[in-house]
């Protein structure tokens, strides 16, 4: 999959950016959305920042595959290229034709190993033929040196080849404004007696070049198919770190837009919260929010109400088009 991607030999000459002297407020972060609301409030920006590389990493089945694909789905809203390496090999199209990515215009990439994933990320950036690049994930990344042995001799292959590419990574991503997302697994760390027992593959140079990174875990299950997760900013250098979240995913169809719009509509008042019940207009949701997500599911003449309330706010045109779809498929 690798030979059908061509690249200019010679890169574009580089524009007027970092060294040319600005004014520091006309300085302005272009951002692309999570898909999420409450994550994109909990970032502080809105979203991603444009230019910048992102780490979101976490324990198995947390929705960092589901977080990547909701990235790729918001850069294509706004008209935007993206690129996906699927390092794994896992990458299940329909279910990200069903979270709202356009699998026809998806730049796919299955590279043979670490060192020309890493060129193809560089490549990408430098050619500007991708506006946000999702490589899932880091802990997958085998080095040619790992490739070509029987067995594994240098446990740090992997790491050095992180270390030695980054900072160009770093630099080319913001030079030519292209988001890189990477996910990442954790680990545990062995007679660890205190602090945080656990890391994350690929050595400390993905954190040091990371702007901002993303820590999920499990918070609880609500139902069969909606699951809530734990999402906190750990690194955060465009707004306050260390901020919380509570995410959403119904497998199957990504985020859970009830469970948005049910949060959205309780922060700014629209839904009313009784000793017992919540409500909105007279109708009663349900006692709960997994009650009121099921309730707003199988009514979505009401659901369709409630956005259009919300819609007078801004930066929600992501949610409001995911809303349209996924009511337009229970209809």
């Amino acid at each position: 999959m690798n030979q059908i991607m061509h690249f200019e030999d010679d890169p574009p000459p580089m524009s007027s950016g970092s060294s040319t002297p600005l004014a520091v407020g006309s300085l302005k972060t272009n951002v692309i959305s999570t898909g999420s609301w409450i994550l994109d409030s909990a970032i502080g920006l809105g979203g991603y920042p444009r230019g910048h590389l992102i780490e979101v990493f976490g324990d198995t089945n947390t929705g960092k595959t589901t977080l990547g694909l909701h990235a790729v789905a918001s850069c294509q809203f706004e008209d935007g290229i993206a690129a996906y390496l699927d390092i794994e090999g896992t990458l299940d199209i329909h279910y990200a034709s069903e979270i709202g990515v356009d699998v026809d215009a998806l730049l796919l990439c299955a590279p043979a190993c670490g060192e020309d994933a890493l060129e193809i990320i560089r490549q990408l950036s430098v050619t500007e033929s991708a506006d946000i690049i999702v490589v899932d994930s880091v802990a997958a990344l085998v080095s040619r040196t790992e490739l070509g042995r029987n067995t594994i001799e240098d446990p740090f292959a992997q790491a050095r080849m992180l270390t030695q590419r980054m900072r160009t990574i770093r630099a080319t991503a913001a030079t030519h404004n292209t988001t890189i997302i990477f996910t990442n697994q954790t680990r545990y760390r062995r007679r660890r007696q205190w602090g945080d027992g656990t890391c994350s593959p690929g050595g400390h140079s993905l954190k040091f070049h990371s702007t901002l990174r993303v820590a999920l875990s499990k918070s609880g299950m609500h139902n069969g198919s909606i699951e809530t997760f734990r999402a906190l900013t750990i690194k955060n250098r465009f707004a306050t770190p260390f901020r919380e979240a509570t995410i959403a995913i119904n497998w199957g169809e990504g985020l859970c837009v009830c469970w948005e719009l049910l949060h959205l509509g309780i922060s700014i008042g629209i839904i009313g919260q009784d000793t017992c019940q919540l409500t909105f207009m007279g109708y009663r949701l349900g006692s709960n929010e997994t009650e009121s997500c099921s309730f707003l599911r199988s009514n979505p003449d009401i659901t369709s109400h409630l956005y259009q309330q919300i819609g007078v706010y801004p930066r929600l045109e992501h949610l409001y088009a995911r809303i349209d779809q996924q009511l337009n498929r229970h209809e």
